[in-house]
């Protein structure tokens, strides 16, 4: 305790000796158990955030929305990490050099980067020294280790609990009609008219259905440029096509070709290569997709209650920015998509545990917070 008041007491004669610009920048805008953060810290993050929604494709109106509250969303953030990497502090853990060269060599191999000249090349792009990517490096194997070891250990899914969603949600895994289709467009001109296109088409109809056109007739006949060859257009539902050809097409069995149908371009015949009946689809077909769903579901559920417990646990003083004044609120992310070298290095290490624990980190449970 007198350590720790000394160190205090000497920050705070440092920091009255700064100026006021420089004792603004590193004003403690959060602190929990013995971690802070500064106004820096919070200036950078939002400067990431902000760059993050500038560049990333969406509706005018949603960036805008993001950009009205990256302050918010910014401190929330920030909030949430100190909190976890106070946590990391308690239980010990600490990322190896080994392991954070490694996460470091990981990055350079997901993005490309097979010399010193390009990764030096990403290093500035993204606005970072080597330190501050060292730095980035290991809290993130901190936040990955400490939410592996307390939020993913406490989750339990099992075959029985995906089947009882399966079974409860049928309609959420119903499939409607498929179909493979191609098709022959007989194409408008200036010089077509509606009889003349009308004769065509059921003249190719026929044809096709005899068998008696040939590669090389309807070869002449796209050169010609009054027909298009046979286009596939692959599996398609009722949803996927205009309304008078989906018509047509859902009412084909497998193998026949519609009558001539007038759309966007001219007169279209359509043949259903491969056809589907509506179904539902198996619980094999989908258990993966449903592990993830409900995996999610859980993960969400039990980092809410996981944080709550922190906090309630935990030493915090709260002195945010003006603009971040309301972030306690915000509690929807802004899911904005992973971008530059930043986002890809806070996704390393793949879920595997890349830290050395305290001595004995097994007597540490998430109930004795």
């Amino acid at each position: 305790m007198a350590r720790t008041a000394h160190v205090l007491a000497t920050s705070f004669f440092l920091c009255a000796a700064l100026s006021p610009a420089v004792a603004e920048v590193n004003r403690i805008v959060l602190r929990i158990n013995d971690r802070i953060a500064t106004l820096y810290d919070y200036e950078r993050l939002k400067e990431d955030r902000i760059d993050a929604i500038t560049r990333a494709r969406m509706p005018s109106e949603r960036r805008q929305e993001l950009l009205a509250r990256v302050g918010e969303a910014t401190m929330r953030d920030l909030y949430d990490e100190v909190l976890v990497l106070s946590r990391a502090d308690q239980l010990g853990v600490t990322p190896s050099e080994q392991s954070i060269r490694d996460a470091i060599d990981r990055s350079k191999g997901s993005m490309g980067i097979d010399s010193e000249e390009q990764f030096r090349a990403a290093l500035l792009q993204s606005s970072m020294t080597l330190e501050d990517l060292r730095e980035q490096m290991r809290k993130s194997l901190m936040l990955q280790e400490v939410i592996s070891r307390e939020v993913h250990s406490q989750i339990d899914l099992q075959e029985e609990d995906l089947r009882r969603y399966y079974q409860s949600h049928l309609a959420e895994f119903e499939l409607p009609v498929r179909l493979r289709l191609r098709e022959i467009v007989v194409l408008e001109s200036n010089q077509s008219t509606p009889d003349s296109l009308q004769e065509l088409a059921t003249s190719l109809r026929q044809r096709i259905l005899a068998g008696s056109l040939s590669e090389e007739d309807l070869a002449a006949s796209k050169e010609s440029g009054r027909t298009t060859g046979w286009i596939d257009l692959g599996w398609v539902e009722e949803k996927d096509l205009d309304a008078d050809l989906a018509n047509a097409a859902m009412a084909l069995a497998e193998g026949e070709i519609s009558a001539p149908v007038a759309a966007r371009g001219g007169l279209h015949l359509l043949q259903a290569v491969e056809r589907l009946e509506a179904g539902v689809q198996s619980f094999k077909d989908v258990e993966s997709k449903i592990r993830g769903k409900e995996g999610n579901r859980l993960f969400n559920e039990e980092l809410i209650r996981y944080t709550k417990k922190l906090e309630d646990s935990s030493y915090i003083v709260i002195d945010p920015p003006p603009d971040a004044a309301g972030f306690q609120a915000a509690t929807v992310r802004d899911d904005l998509p992973a971008d530059g070298l930043e986002s890809v290095l806070s996704e390393l290490g793949g879920g595997q545990p890349a830290t050395e624990p305290a001595a004995e980190p097994a007597a540490i449970e998430p109930d004795s917070l």
